[in-house]
Protein backbone atom coordinates (compact mmCIF):
# COMPACT_ATOMS: atom_id res chain seq x y z
CA UNK A 1 0.00 0.00 0.00
CA UNK A 2 3.06 2.35 0.81
CA UNK A 3 4.48 1.68 -2.73
CA UNK A 4 0.98 2.66 -4.24
CA UNK A 5 0.51 6.13 -2.45
CA UNK A 6 4.63 6.71 -2.87
CA UNK A 7 3.65 6.44 -6.89
CA UNK A 8 0.51 8.47 -6.59
CA UNK A 9 2.04 11.00 -4.81
CA UNK A 10 4.87 11.35 -7.29
CA UNK A 11 2.41 11.40 -10.51
CA UNK A 12 0.05 13.87 -8.50
CA UNK A 13 3.22 16.37 -7.58
CA UNK A 14 3.80 16.22 -10.99
CA UNK A 15 0.76 16.99 -12.65
CA UNK A 16 -0.04 20.13 -10.31
CA UNK A 17 2.99 21.73 -11.11
CA UNK A 18 2.63 21.07 -14.57
CA UNK A 19 5.36 18.94 -15.25
CA UNK A 20 5.00 15.67 -17.62
CA UNK A 21 5.07 12.68 -15.08
CA UNK A 22 6.31 10.31 -17.98
CA UNK A 23 9.06 12.36 -19.07
CA UNK A 24 10.31 13.13 -15.20
CA UNK A 25 9.63 9.18 -14.49
CA UNK A 26 12.39 8.53 -17.80
CA UNK A 27 15.11 11.04 -16.71
CA UNK A 28 15.18 8.24 -13.41
CA UNK A 29 16.60 4.65 -13.75
CA UNK A 30 15.19 2.26 -11.63
CA UNK A 31 17.70 -0.41 -9.55
CA UNK A 32 17.81 -3.32 -7.09
CA UNK A 33 19.71 -4.88 -4.78
CA UNK A 34 19.12 -8.16 -3.00
CA UNK A 35 18.81 -7.36 0.59
CA UNK A 36 21.20 -10.22 1.53
CA UNK A 37 23.73 -8.46 -0.52
CA UNK A 38 26.68 -7.79 2.28
CA UNK A 39 26.37 -4.16 0.21
CA UNK A 40 22.46 -3.44 1.52
CA UNK A 41 23.41 -0.89 4.55
CA UNK A 42 25.61 0.83 2.36
CA UNK A 43 22.96 1.61 -0.47
CA UNK A 44 20.51 2.44 2.53
CA UNK A 45 22.82 5.23 3.40
CA UNK A 46 22.74 6.24 -0.01
CA UNK A 47 19.43 5.69 -0.63
CA UNK A 48 18.72 8.13 2.67
CA UNK A 49 21.68 10.88 2.04
CA UNK A 50 20.09 11.62 -1.55
CA UNK A 51 16.50 11.05 -0.24
CA UNK A 52 15.80 8.91 -3.24
CA UNK A 53 12.30 6.21 -3.93
CA UNK A 54 12.32 3.08 -2.73
CA UNK A 55 10.41 -0.20 -2.07
CA UNK A 56 11.27 -2.92 0.27
CA UNK A 57 10.26 -6.74 -0.18
CA UNK A 58 11.36 -9.84 1.34
CA UNK A 59 14.04 -10.19 -0.51
CA UNK A 60 15.15 -6.97 -2.88
CA UNK A 61 14.53 -3.25 -2.38
CA UNK A 62 13.99 -1.19 -5.55
CA UNK A 63 14.68 2.47 -5.75
CA UNK A 64 14.75 5.20 -8.35
CA UNK A 65 18.19 6.92 -9.13
CA UNK A 66 17.78 10.21 -11.17
CA UNK A 67 19.94 10.44 -13.93
CA UNK A 68 23.30 13.29 -13.80
CA UNK A 69 25.84 13.28 -11.17
CA UNK A 70 23.82 11.09 -8.52
CA UNK A 71 23.58 7.89 -11.08
CA UNK A 72 27.38 8.88 -11.74
CA UNK A 73 28.15 8.22 -8.31
CA UNK A 74 26.08 5.57 -7.63
CA UNK A 75 27.27 3.27 -10.80
CA UNK A 76 31.10 4.24 -9.30
CA UNK A 77 29.78 2.90 -5.75
CA UNK A 78 27.29 0.20 -6.41
CA UNK A 79 27.70 -1.25 -10.16
CA UNK A 80 28.46 -4.04 -9.04
CA UNK A 81 26.15 -4.86 -6.58
CA UNK A 82 22.79 -3.84 -8.29
CA UNK A 83 21.15 -4.66 -11.01
CA UNK A 84 19.03 -2.97 -13.51
CA UNK A 85 15.46 -3.83 -13.12
CA UNK A 86 14.78 -4.11 -17.04
CA UNK A 87 11.07 -3.12 -17.46
CA UNK A 88 10.39 -5.47 -20.65
CA UNK A 89 11.13 -8.90 -18.31
CA UNK A 90 8.84 -10.13 -15.88
CA UNK A 91 11.16 -10.45 -12.68
CA UNK A 92 9.38 -13.49 -11.75
CA UNK A 93 9.84 -15.70 -14.75
CA UNK A 94 12.92 -13.43 -16.80
CA UNK A 95 10.55 -14.02 -19.68
CA UNK A 96 9.81 -10.87 -21.99
CA UNK A 97 6.50 -9.68 -21.04
CA UNK A 98 3.96 -10.29 -24.01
Amino acid sequence: MKTLSTFLKFFVAQIFTLQDPVRIYSSMRHYYILNLNPQVANIFEFIKHHKLEYEIHANRTRFLVPEGTVLTEFLLRFSLHCELVDPSLDLLTGHPIA
